[in-house]
C-alpha cells in the first residue's frame, strides 16, 4: 500500500508546518539515519511530524502508510513493535518541536486493537506536563480512515543536560 512516508491530510495542509522546517540544516543533518524519522534511512519509517500553525507546539502528528512487504507482524497486521516506535517518536518530537533534547525514560503502552497492514495510520502526541528536567507526553496511534485508536502511550522524557548532549553529539537545546 505505502512506502512508509508521510501522507498529509490535504484539507488541512495549509494550516500546518513541518517540525523539521523550524530547525537548522545542521540540526536536521544529525538525524538523517534515524530509524523513525531519518529521510536518509532507506529502511526506516521516514516520519515527518507536523504542528498546526496556530498551536503552542504542544501537539505534533504524523501520518504513515505501512508497507506490507516490510512492516507486517502477524498475517495482515502491522508489527506491534512498529506501533511502539510510532508512539515513542511522537513523544520525542514533542520535545524536539520545543527545541529540547530528551531521552525516553518510560513508555507505558496500551494496545487496543491490531492494525491491518493496508490501513494508513496517524500518530499524535501532546505534552501533558513539563518540569525542569522532565516532559510527560500522551501519544496515540489511530487508523487514518476511521479515527479508531489502536494504541496509546504515556511517556516520560528526561531532558538532556548540556554534558549529555555533547556526549551524544547532539546540538544544544535550551534545557539547562
Amino acid at each position: 500500500m505505502g512506502d512508509g512516508n508521510l501522507s498529509v491530510d490535504t484539507e488541512n495542509i495549509e494550516r500546518t508546518r513541518l517540525v523539521r522546517g523550524k530547525v537548522s540544516e545542521a540540526d536536521q543533518a544529525q538525524y538523517q539515519l534515524c530509524f523513525a524519522c531519518g529521510p536518509g534511512n532507506a529502511g526506516g519509517l521516514r516520519l515527518e511530524f507536523r504542528v498546526l500553525e496556530d498551536s503552542d507546539d504542544d501537539h505534533v502528528f504524523a501520518e504513515w502508510a505501512p508497507d506490507p512487504a516490510v512492516h507486517q507482524g502477524w498475517p495482515h497486521t502491522v508489527h506491534g513493535g512498529l506501533v511502539a516506535a510510532l508512539l515513542d517518536e511522537g513523544a520525542a518530537y514533542v520535545a524536539y518541536v520545543r527545541d529540547q533534547r530528551a531521552a525516553t525514560a518510560r513508555l507505558n503502552i496500551r494496545f487496543h486493537s491490531a492494525s491491518l497492514i493496508d490501513d494508513p495510520l496517524r500518530v499524535d502526541a501532546r505534552l501533558t506536563r513539563a518540569t525542569r528536567r522532565l516532559l510527560e507526553v500522551h501519544a496515540w496511534v489511530s487508523v487514518r480512515s476511521t479515527g479508531s485508536t489502536i494504541a496509546e502511550a504515556d511517556a516520560s522524557l528526561m531532558l538532556m543536560t548540556e554534558e549529555q548532549r555533547t556526549e551524544f553529539g547532539l546540538s544544544a537545546g535550551p534545557t539547562d
